[in-house]
């Protein structure tokens, strides 16, 4: 063995070879795949002051850093129709450098109905296990009406 040895890297897409790239994960848009109920039943929700998306909720994720990022978690908390607080929280298995994905919450198993002009906050790599080279634009806050 000579006294220069090439350094073993494992991961995959985990692997972070130079330590000045980083991964940067941003959200890039939330909302209903198609559209809040304007049926009966969804107007009579809203006139009690509740929402209920006929659709799956997505959150678009972005990797704008210099680097892949590997497994992460997004999590939505919201307030569903009985004024608690509501989390739900999924895994995300990595993204390539300038890549971008979505992630469904399916609003019949997911998303309760919620209470209008109420936040629905966001935020990517919740479980803070991604170094990244700003770890300050992980949140989104959107309101459904």
């Amino acid at each position: 063995m000579g006294a220069f040895q090439k350094p073993k890297v494992a991961g995959g897409v985990n692997a972070v070879v130079n330590p000045m790239l980083k991964p940067n994960l941003i959200i890039t848009s939330v909302g209903p795949r198609d559209e809040i109920c304007s049926d009966t039943c969804g107007l009579t929700l809203k006139e009690i002051g509740l929402g209920k998306p006929c659709s799956p909720v997505r959150i678009y994720i972005k990797n704008t850093g210099t680097a892949n990022v590997g497994n992460f978690e997004v999590t939505l908390r919201y307030t569903p129709w009985d004024g608690s607080i509501s989390s739900i929280t999924r895994p995300i298995a990595g993204l390539a450098r300038g890549q971008s994905k979505y992630v469904e919450l399916n609003n019949h198993l997911s998303v309760k109905a919620y209470k209008l002009n109420k936040p629905f906050n966001v935020e990517v790599d919740s479980g803070h296990i991604v170094n990244e080279s700003n770890e300050n634009d992980n949140k989104k806050t959107v309101y459904f009406r």
